[in-house]
């Protein structure tokens, strides 16, 4: 029997306003925060990138270049609602929605978890010392897609799995970068 890999699908750019930077509201279901995504773009390679090899290095940030062609989805709305759970764990809730290049709506959902380090609790409260790295904590989410687009239809029936690092600018969060992946046998 072979055991799954994952393979390399797409890239996202999202920029956002964290609405309650430093200030989070205490809930009875904990100390949570929220922001809203202003823009962004995803772009998403073919069906056939589940059987493309990876290049021998990977840079830890951007996306992974490849020769395949891409599309892609501009984001028109979204946020994401997180939560302390432990004193070093963010629950993610997240929904997104966006056009594709063929003007199809596209509808992004994502629940996940981040653990949270030095520099992550930093950014959290509007002290952030630059961009995180990918791999730099452990910042990943399952995604669902649903669409009609015909180039992206085949991302409805995919478990996605994106790695996320958040951008930092004059201390402060201003967006996120996901490498998106997908199981495959």
């Amino acid at each position: 029997m072979q055991l799954p890999h994952f393979a390399y699908i797409g890239y996202a750019a999202i920029n956002y306003t964290l609405i309650n930077a430093g200030n989070p509201s205490n809930t009875p279901r904990g100390v949570s925060y929220y922001d809203t995504f202003n823009s962004g773009v995803l772009t998403f390679l073919p069906e056939t990138s589940l059987y493309t090899p990876l290049p021998g290095y990977v840079t830890d940030t951007g996306p992974i270049p490849t020769n395949l062609s891409t599309t892609s989805v501009r984001l028109v709305d979204g946020g994401d609602y997180f939560k302390f759970l432990a004193p070093s764990t963010l629950a993610l809730d997240s929904t997104a929605a966006g056009f594709s290049e063929a003007g199809n709506l596209v509808h992004f959902r994502a629940a996940g978890f981040i653990r949270i380090q030095d520099s992550l609790s930093m950014i959290l409260q509007g002290k952030g010392n630059g961009s995180m790295k990918f791999g730099e904590t452990d910042f990943w989410e399952p995604i669902t897609v649903d669409t009609g687009d015909a180039a992206l239809k085949w991302l409805n029936f995919r478990v996605i799995i994106s790695q996320g690092r958040v951008l930092v600018d004059k201390g402060k969060a201003y967006g996120i970068e996901l490498r998106l992946w997908s199981p495959v046998n």
